[in-house]
Parts: C-alpha cells; sequence; structure tokens
C-alpha cells in the first residue's frame, strides 16, 4: 500500500524524536565500543550519527529520527513515546490474584534499565534455602539464572508494535508460583513442540537481539529457554510450565522442592 511504512517494528520511525530523546554518553561510551569488539562497527572515522545509523538507533545520519530499537536501546525516557513499555512487578502473599499485595513496583526504563531494576526485585524476593545435612548445600527458592533468561527473552521477543497497542510484561509472584507473561506469541517456525530447543530460534526482533547481546544482555544465540531449563533441572525445581495463548506467552515457574521444608 502507497505509503505504509513497511519496515518491522524495531525499526520503525518514532515522530517527533531526534538525537535529545537518546543517551548519547551511554552509546558512546558502553555501547560503541563492545560493538567494535564484536565486529558489528568498525573503528574508523564514522560521525556519531553515522553510528547511530548503522546501529539502527536513527533513521540516517541525515534525517537523525530514531527509530523504536533506538528508543528502546538508548532511549532517556522511553514511556513518553511507549507508555506500555515497562514491567509490572507483583509479589502477593498467597496463591490468588486477590491475596494481599507485599510488594510492588512498575519497572520502568530503556531494556538495560529495565532489566537491571527487575532483577534486584527478584533477588531481593528470593531467598536462600539452606538443608542441613553432611553435604550442606544452599540454594535459591528459584535458581537466579533461570529467572534472568525468562525475564530477558520475555522482554526480547515481546511485541513492539505500539501502533496496534501492546500491554506490559507482568511478572506475578505468588507462593507457589512466578508467572511471567508477555504480549507476543511464537514467531517464525518456532512451534509449542520446538519452542526451547537447542539449534532452533527464530527472532521476532532480531536487531534487538543483536543490540541486548552487544550490551551482554543475551547471548544471541536462542539458547535463553534452554539455559532456563537446565537451571531449573540442576536446581531441583519442577519443569517450567509454557502456555500460549491470546497472542501471548505465558511462563509458570515453581519453588524448589525444599522451599518449604
Amino acid at each position: 500500500m502507497e505509503g505504509e511504512d513497511m519496515r518491522s517494528d524495531e525499526l520503525k520511525l518514532v515522530p517527533g524524536t531526534g538525537l535529545s530523546d537518546l543517551d548519547l554518553a551511554f552509546f558512546e561510551q558502553e555501547y560503541v565500543p563492545r560493538a567494535i569488539s564484536m565486529g558489528i562497527l568498525n573503528g574508523d572515522s564514522l560521525s556519531l550519527e553515522e553510528r547511530l545509523a548503522v546501529t539502527g538507533m536513527i533513521e540516517s545520519a541525515d534525517e537523525p529520527v530514531v527509530t523504536t530499537l533506538g528508543l528502546l536501546v538508548i532511549g532517556k525516557d522511553v514511556r513518553f513515546h511507549f507508555p506500555t513499555f515497562y514491567i509490572q512487578f507483583l509479589r502477593t502473599n498467597g496463591l490468588n490474584w486477590a491475596d494481599d499485595i507485599i510488594d510492588e513496583e512498575v519497572v520502568r526504563g530503556n531494556v538495560s534499565e529495565q532489566i537491571r531494576k527487575l532483577e534486584n526485585k527478584l533477588l531481593s524476593h528470593n531467598r536462600k534455602i539452606v538443608k542441613i545435612r553432611s553435604d550442606t548445600k544452599k540454594t535459591y527458592i528459584y535458581p537466579p539464572r533461570a529467572l534472568s533468561q525468562i525475564v530477558r527473552n520475555a522482554i526480547l521477543h515481546r511485541v513492539y508494535n505500539y501502533s496496534e497497542g501492546s500491554s506490559p510484561v507482568y511478572v506475578r509472584w505468588f507462593n507457589d508460583r512466578i508467572l511471567v507473561t508477555s504480549p507476543g506469541g511464537l514467531s517464525g517456525d518456532i512451534t509449542p513442540d520446538n519452542f526451547g530447543t537447542l539449534g532452533r530460534s527464530s527472532f521476532r526482533n532480531p536487531r534487538l537481539a543483536e543490540a541486548m547481546k552487544v550490551l551482554g544482555l543475551v547471548q544471541g544465540r536462542g539458547e535463553g529457554i534452554s539455559i532456563a531449563k537446565k537451571a531449573m533441572e540442576e536446581a531441583g525445581n519442577p519443569v517450567m510450565e509454557f502456555v500460549y495463548e491470546h497472542g501471548g506467552l505465558a511462563v509458570t515457574l515453581r519453588p524448589n522442592k525444599h522451599a518449604f521444608q
């Protein structure tokens, strides 16, 4: 259709934006050196605007309109443009939605900030379990590595089509489980049967995957779910449960078998 923007959601332009909407110091000091070391950028005399364009953060050096990707990765105030780009954390003292709330927080910021804030929040609730015996061992109710992979996967693979509306990522911690829900179902050739299988990956947001890999937030090889499954198994937690419905993905993690002994 004439005039229709055929770019992927992550590379669509955000009207009314410019360089002032981006954390340029973070980009130059943190992102660029890592991108150069990974061969994504070269170390020649590219201007700041050219580096932003090459990495997909803006349209071009001559037209520095910010892309969705640019706001997600290095945006100063993402919520101003994308009100539903946040994570809703809720900790209840019970098994149901209506039980007393112990803690809640709306986690905002760009991708790096959201991951850091949420993982600190999760760690504050994730107490260690100590089994007193000859081979005394400390473990967590939920293996932190599994929680981290599930959260990062939810952010990476969620839908970013804000022109059609979207919803936040939800992390709901009950006494008997953690439920993580993310807008956007399976993509590409991934099915419920092969989801999380090593060697099978399909990125809904490949440029965001690249950017998160540059920042050390993901491996970038589609291994996140497999890593989470292995961490749960090694820690003695039950197998995670995945439900695909209403265009989204819900993951349920259950506590270590020693959590309530």
